[in-house]
């Protein structure tokens, strides 16, 4: 190959790499910014991905599919961990403990335990695969530590991240799990 074919496949790959290295946001992601600023990230993205169509079976040929940005926000929607309990099937729920809560904070260290927090705190909108583990786990330690109870509820509550860095509770529950001390004690 000739010295100066390979210089302009070298500064192509280079364009290329460097166009699709910019961190645009995607359109969903967009849509949430201010309207002035909306506006042209939009067309950004759209310009990026024009650029890249024709090199688009490449990256498929070379499997480079990993799109990442660093430091990149975290999602707006995210979770908050409730734990309930109560003495039989008849009566209600007592809050123990809830993520963010002054007043529900049973077994609190424990939980909030960084290498125990790994269990149960999602990363996506699933729970992670050491969930159903970590609600064994803290049923019998509840149940334990407090035998007049019977069974014990582990719940997420879905919330989303306020742009001045609070949150809005939903009051829609997810990843919904009730263990029976039967199940859990021996």
């Amino acid at each position: 190959m000739r010295a100066e074919a390979r210089a302009a496949l070298i500064a192509l790959v280079l364009a290329v790499g460097l166009v699709d290295g910019l961190p645009l946001p995607s359109a969903e992601r967009a849509a949430g910014f201010a309207p002035w600023l909306a506006a042209p990230a939009e067309v950004a993205s759209r310009v990026q991905a024009a650029v890249l169509s024709p090199f688009g079976f490449v990256f498929d040929w070379l499997r480079l599919t990993e799109r990442w940005v660093l430091f990149a926000g975290a999602s707006t929607r995210r979770f908050r961990l409730e734990i309930a309990a109560r003495g039989n099937s008849s009566q209600a729920w007592q809050l123990l403990y809830r993520a963010d809560d002054e007043r529900h904070r049973f077994l609190a260290e424990l939980i909030e335990y960084r290498r125990v927090r790994g269990a149960f705190n999602p990363r996506t909108q699933e729970p992670p695969p050491g969930y159903d583990a970590f609600v064994a786990f803290i049923a019998r330690r509840v149940l334990s530590e407090r035998p007049e109870l019977r069974d014990v509820r582990v719940r997420m509550e879905r919330i989303r991240i306020d742009d001045a860095g609070g949150y809005t509770r939903t009051g829609v529950y997810a990843h919904e799990r009730v263990k029976r001390r039967e199940d859990v004690l021996p």
